[in-house]
């Protein structure tokens, strides 16, 4: 009957030794779930603050096009792209283009 209780007792002592570092196992991981939690909430706002900058910068040129639009309804501005960019000229008109000299020769 003395073994049984020694065994009984061996049993407790070994929980005893063990739970411990059954806890100590889980705290760090929560420790450890709750800096990953942390970091993975900086790398989301991060990742926010950069999409924010990008709708920004994407409200800019959408207004910019908006402006460009408006600006096509205007038909002396479209005349004047006409000129500028396709060198378009009205009819029995001439169009004299000035190329600069290279620089040191007059």
């Amino acid at each position: 009957m003395e073994r049984n209780i020694e065994k009984g007792a061996g049993k407790r002592s070994w929980t005893k030794r063990v739970f411990p570092y059954f806890v100590l196992a889980e705290v760090l991981f929560l420790a450890f779930l709750a800096i990953w939690s942390r970091y993975q909430i900086r790398e989301a706002q991060k990742e926010v603050i950069k999409i924010e900058e990008e709708i920004g910068q994407l409200k800019l040129e959408n207004e910019s096009l908006k402006m460009e639009e408006k600006k096509m309804e205007d038909p002396f501005y479209i005349e004047k792209m006409a000129r500028e960019k396709l060198g378009l000229a009205r009819k029995n008109e001439v169009i004299y283009k000035i190329i600069p000299s290279p620089q040191g020769t007059r």
